[in-house]
């Protein structure tokens, strides 16, 4: 998909001006489910709404110039209409992680229209505010399909033309959330949006306001990191505040007391928000202005907001009240347009049609503020025995400066979800994100599943654990509270991710995420859901991977590794696709941080990698200069990464600059992967181990999008059971090489051709 931007003042009158967006959709696929057609194009997301047609939507955010409005949204597109009929597959309901039902196949109202779907090629999402900012809310459609006369229109050029139109009453409310200009450029860059150039209309507007609503904060005084907990808990968080000072963070601690007695609201939650939203308006046009929120204790100590919302599964309508730490990151609205207490809710005008007609949502519009001004975490801690425990595991990890080869590990962890789906492939696609770890992959699907695997992996150290499968507040893994407290003997620590259901369901109960923090051993962060977690049946379209997968992209790609920010930035990119009420929008509020928000995940894993680059040669490439040691073949042994027991001889060692080229006594066998044990070299950790880069193109991953497979590329190792859950194409004279006891498996979502 290409596109452009053209920023064009017209002169109407000063108060009015314009800008043109281009965007073109000319390449994409079609595979077939079930004898239905789904159509596929890159930097595109699936429609997330139950029963509706399966098509691609692109999110767009555009910034909205400062003081403005937008007063008119025009669409030109070049269309054209498809040859032949087709049976678009509708969305099917995605079921909770914790459970197995299988459904009846479902469709909307919309399959019984005689109508374009969508009706338009454009819609108007809403508008929300990120730090002062404005941001307008778009989903566009490259096709629109007539259920009734199954044609399809392609719309391959949208051209928006949106006028803005000057409303000084926002200049005010925009000015006391704004940012100093170097804040706003960090925050806003990498972040996806059409018109960049845009924020530098906000550049210069920031103001530091000397008056607050109570005493309890100064502008004079201001910090970027404030802890909120209980007086029974003050005295506990010494250590974390010296830690975050010692990243040049001004810190201060409030306690719930102070902040009931100084500020009013609706009810405890409500008092709390607003004063972090005091907080961060008075210091927001300081040098430090308020971005981290730290919750210090359970819900007894700060409770949190209850929020409600509604899906669709198992054949009728469900909802849920459920709670969440979200509430106090966007701190736009009071999440309560309509008064009626049920915070949180979608926008009744934007409700799918069959939805239940007694059943009213926010009736003002959209409540929640999904664009986070501040990142929040929360530690479910107790007593000063669990503070004591997760303070030491958070400050070792973030204190760890030399390398370690643990840190350039991560576990992915999948397990059987039920209508075909299993969490294996799923952890393929977050798998790609860490092209440069060890991978260890535990699957039910290939049998390495099991809760002692589990245990070993963590024992033995990993940096993160991934995990989709079923769950609940006292278990994940199949492991219990009691087996974090008796199992796990690490001493390197972990971040933990699942998708799956109430790992973080810490509101009148003890949790499993909890015993992850409060136990000498595991993890030092814990990221799940307050309430379900929820998977898909179509590939790995459910909405928990979806957020994993812009969770892990922010930190990876997008220069966010802070697990506050990070989180924060999965749910802003999704904004577009969240509706008003579904499985999506269920998961961004129930999706919350266990830890820290400030901590930075540690990623600096390429000191050292090793590839090979002739059948009997290795070449090992250092960031830094090789280190002593580093000619000795002595230092360095290779072996089978499945069998360290194979060793291979390495006779001699040339260096060239930062590379050390390894001569082997024989050559790799083909289609093996092979490690690389490094000892005794300077500047390395003692043993640093890597995966070797090796010539033969083995397949290990599964097929979770079109894919072809050529005689050029060709062999391919198969080495694991190949998985395919997409369109997997064969060119004539390709060779495939099976290792022993594998084979193909095809999901009803996947097809392989020979051609």
């Amino acid at each position: 998909m290409k596109k452009n931007f053209i920023f064009i003042l017209i002169v109407i009158f000063p108060a009015m001006f314009a800008a043109v967006f281009n965007f073109d959709f000319e390449n994409y696929d079609v595979t077939v489910k079930n004898d239905y057609q789904i159509f596929e194009m890159d930097e595109t997301l699936f429609n997330q709404v139950s029963g509706e047609p399966m098509l691609p939507i692109k999110p767009v955010y555009i910034i909205i110039p400062f003081g403005c409005d937008v007063s008119e949204i025009n669409s030109t597109v070049k269309t054209q209409t498809l040859s032949g009929d087709y049976k678009i597959y509708p969305v099917q309901p995605q079921l909770p992680i914790d459970q197995t039902d299988n459904q009846d196949f479902y469709f909307s109202n919309i399959y019984r229209k005689d109508d374009w779907y969508p009706q338009k090629s454009f819609r108007k999402i809403g508008v929300q505010r990120k730090n002062g900012v404005d941001i307008l809310i778009l989903q566009l459609y490259p096709f629109q399909y007539n259920p009734h006369t199954k044609k399809i229109l392609h719309n391959e050029n949208i051209r928006l033309e949106i006028d803005f139109k000057h409303n000084p009453l926002l200049e005010e409310k925009q000015k006391r959330k704004l940012l100093n200009n170097e804040k706003l450029t960090e925050l806003f860059s990498k972040n996806g949006f059409e018109n960049y150039e845009a924020l530098f209309t906000y550049f210069d507007k920031s103001e530091n306001y000397k008056s607050s609503r109570t005493s309890l904060v100064s502008s004079d005084d201001p910090y970027d990191y404030i802890i909120i907990t209980d007086s029974s808990l003050e005295t506990e968080w010494n250590d974390l505040i010296s830690q975050k000072e010692s990243f040049g963070l001004n810190v201060n601690l409030y306690t719930t007391d102070d902040i009931f007695s100084n500020y009013s609201g609706y009810d405890n939650p409500d008092k709390i928000r607003n004063f972090i939203i005091d907080a961060y308006e008075t210091w927001s046009g300081t040098e430090h202005p308020l971005m981290w929120v730290f919750i210090g204790g359970d819900s007894d100590v700060v409770t949190a907001r209850s929020v409600k919302c509604y899906g669709y599964w198992s054949g009728s309508w469900h909802s849920a009240t459920y709670y969440t730490d979200w509430y106090y990151a966007g701190l736009d609205g009071d999440w309560d347009n309509d008064g009626d207490r049920n915070f949180g809710e979608g926008d009744d005008s934007q409700k799918p049609d069959d939805f239940p007609s007694s059943w009213i949502l926010g009736t003002n519009g959209e409540e929640a503020d999904f664009f986070a001004d501040v990142y929040v975490g929360r530690a479910f801690l107790e007593n000063s025995a669990e503070i004591e425990n997760w303070l030491n595991k958070t400050i070792s990890y973030e204190n760890l400066s030399s390398p370690n080869d643990y840190l350039r590990t991560i576990t992915l962890v999948g397990q059987y979800l039920g209508y075909g789906a299993y969490g294996g492939t799923a952890q393929d696609e977050i798998a790609l994100f860490f092209p440069d770890f060890d991978q260890t992959r535990l699957y039910q699907m290939n049998g390495t599943y099991s809760k002692s695997n589990v245990v070993s992996a963590i024992n033995n150290g990993t940096n993160i654990v991934s995990h989709l499968g079923h769950s609940s507040s006292s278990r994940v893994f199949s492991m219990y509270d009691g087996d974090v407290d008796t199992l796990l003997t690490n001493t390197d620590y972990c971040l933990i991710v699942t998708q799956g259901c109430s790992t973080c369901r810490y509101y009148a109960q003890d949790c499993i995420g909890e015993s992850f923090l409060e136990k000498e051993h595991g993890a030092f962060a814990f990221v799940g859901n307050t309430h379900y977690g929820f998977y898909s049946s179509y590939k790995d379209q459910g909405s928990s991977q979806i957020i994993e997968r812009e969770f892990v992209d922010a930190m990876i790609n997008e220069g966010k590794p802070s697990l506050g920010m990070a989180l924060a930035d999965s749910k802003s990119d999704l904004a577009a696709l969240i509706g008003a009420v579904g499985s999506l929008r269920w998961v961004m509020l129930d999706n919350s941080l266990f830890g820290d928000p400030h901590i930075s995940l540690h990623l600096d894993v390429k000191n050292v990698s090793a590839a090979q680059t002739a059948d009997n040669e290795i070449t090992v490439t250092f960031e830094d200069s090789p280190g002593s040691g580093s000619e000795n073949p002595a230092n360095y042994s290779v072996f089978e990464r499945d069998d360290e027991s194979s060793t291979i001889p390495v006779t001699s060692c040339d260096t060239n600059g930062n590379e050390i080229i390894l001569s082997l006594s024989e050559n790799l066998r083909a289609g093996i992967p092979y490690n690389l044990k490094i000892e005794n070299v300077g500047g390395l950790l003692n043993p640093t181990v890597r995966a070797i880069e090796v010539l033969s193109n083995i397949v290990e991953l599964s097929i979770t999008v079109p894919t072809t497979w050529t005689p050029s590329e060709s062999p391919y190792y198969i080495y694991e059971d190949l998985i395919i859950r997409s369109n997997l194409t064969i060119e004539a004279g390709t060779v495939l090489k099976f290792n022993a006891n594998k084979g193909v498996v095809i999901y009803d979502d996947g097809w392989l051709k020979a051609i």
